[in-house]
């Protein structure tokens, strides 16, 4: 049979070993299948690698910017402008 470890939850011992919780155990396929359907260990995965991931900036606008374009206001010229939509009638 192949050879696998588990990580242990719990304190295991035997005649030849005394296992603490979080040790890595080396046992055959069969072994581990038993400790992990008692909930005894969980399966050891070699080589865990954890990546960090950069966030994206923030957008950056002004906070009086009405139409998308970056900039204060309605800043929009001509027929763009929200004015010229007839979205503000005075």
């Amino acid at each position: 049979m192949r050879s696998v470890k588990v990580r242990l939850l719990v304190g295991l011992s035997g005649p030849t070993f005394n296992l603490q919780p979080g040790d890595i155990y080396e046992c055959d396929e069969a072994e581990a299948t038993r400790l992990h359907s008692a909930r005894y260990a969980i399966p050891y995965e070699e080589d865990r690698i954890e990546r960090a991931v950069v966030a994206p900036a923030p957008e950056r606008r002004d906070p009086l910017d009405h139409d998308g374009d970056g900039r204060k206001g309605g800043s929009l010229r001509g027929a763009q402008s929200t004015r010229a939509k007839g979205a503000r009638k005075k």
